[in-house]
């Protein structure tokens, strides 16, 4: 027999802006939940984000929030009480005329 055993966190792999919201791909299939204020959060307290096809995560794009994410898969693998997958703000660049 072969066993083997996922003992890692899912990690993001991009973040970027689709259509009116904040996108998130984690390298395996995940749940991810955010907080707008600091990593200090269990995961059961986040906000839950929007996820399709088991890796793309998706929350509103908003400009003045700070995003304290954290993902978790399928066996139960999350950062700890303290850290955070990723932080992430959304912004807007001007257009240039």
């Amino acid at each position: 027999y072969k066993l083997e055993v996922d003992h890692t966190v899912p990690q993001v792999v991009r973040v970027f802006k689709e259509d009116e919201s904040l996108k998130l791909i984690t390298d395996e299939p995940a749940e991810c939940v955010y907080s707008g204020f600091g990593c200090t959060y269990l995961f059961d307290e986040g906000n839950s984000m929007i996820t399709l096809d088991d890796k793309e995560h998706y929350t509103d794009w908003d400009i003045n929030t700070d995003l304290y994410i954290k993902c978790k898969d399928q066996y139960g693998n999350e950062p700890l009480p303290n850290v955070c997958s990723i932080i992430a703000r959304a912004f807007e660049i001007p257009e240039l005329q």
